[in-house]
């Protein structure tokens, strides 16, 4: 089985520093998967952390697809150009 979704996020942040950033995101949209059915889905992220700046760590508490907890690493292509003109 498979999930295709298309979502629009939305996120407050409650603190932005160099590397560190807290926020709350919401996340809405629709999903289809192998039955062809569309479904309204939905994300919500209660209170999430980011820390570090090109790689960085996350953790996240919510509910939603996304479940109760998340954590994890990333990578922004776009980091050294922030704050840039």
């Amino acid at each position: 089985h498979y999930m295709v979704s298309r979502m629009a996020s939305f996120r407050f942040v409650y603190l932005y520093r160099e590397k560190v950033q807290l926020y709350s995101t919401v996340s809405v949209g629709l999903a289809t998967g192998s039955s062809s059915v569309v479904l309204p889905w939905a994300d919500f992220t209660l209170i999430g952390c980011t820390f570090g700046r090109k790689l960085f760590g996350f953790a996240e508490l919510g509910c939603g697809i996304g479940g109760f907890g998340r954590i994890g690493i990333g990578y922004r292509f776009d980091a050294a150009r922030k704050g840039k003109k």
